[in-house]
């Protein structure tokens, strides 16, 4: 069972930082948002379509 730190993303504060695993969140996070934002945009195409 995740302790409540876990699941807060916690950690020991002087815990180290992996700069390429940082990278690799990041760039995954920016796919994720141009993925939302696509979907947004097609959801509301075809909606908009339905009428």
């Amino acid at each position: 069972m995740a302790r409540e730190t876990d699941l807060e993303g916690g950690g020991k504060p002087d815990d180290p930082v992996d700069p390429v695993k940082f990278k690799a969140m990041e760039a995954r996070l920016r796919e994720l948002e141009r993925e939302n934002d696509f979907l947004k945009k097609v959801s509301a195409f075809f909606a908009k379509e339905q009428r």
